[in-house]
């Protein structure tokens, strides 16, 4: 039994996107993937649409299991642009929050 034979169908996938391997493997992996007659998924980069990115922003404090159920849902679809734009926001909704608390408190410690 072929190495390439053993990978699961995720794997297989994943190694024809990737552009750093030898033309060789390159064929096996396409010989393999038309075998086992799967489609040869393309990445989606699609944007995170506005709505999204604010309530992003204001629950990055409070449902951390949801961002991280959200943010690999995208990874797996193989939507990395909108993962990595997921996160960004999710940053900067933390630091909004940190900055507002740190606000809040010199202004009561003041008074």
């Amino acid at each position: 039994m072929n190495k390439i034979e053993k990978l699961t169908d995720e794997q297989l996938i994943s190694l024809f996107q990737n552009q750093n391997i030898d033309k060789e493997l390159k064929k096996s992996i396409i010989t393999e993937i038309d075998r086992r007659d799967l489609e040869k998924i393309t990445s989606v980069n699609k944007e995170i649409d506005f709505e999204t990115k604010i309530s992003i922003m204001f629950t990055s404090y409070f449902s951390f299991k949801k961002h991280l159920e959200k943010s690999s849902q995208l990874l797996s679809q193989g939507n990395k642009k909108a993962y990595k734009q997921y996160w960004r926001f999710f940053i900067f909704g933390i630091l909004f929050y940190t900055i507002m608390l740190l606000i809040a408190a010199k202004y009561f410690i003041k008074h």
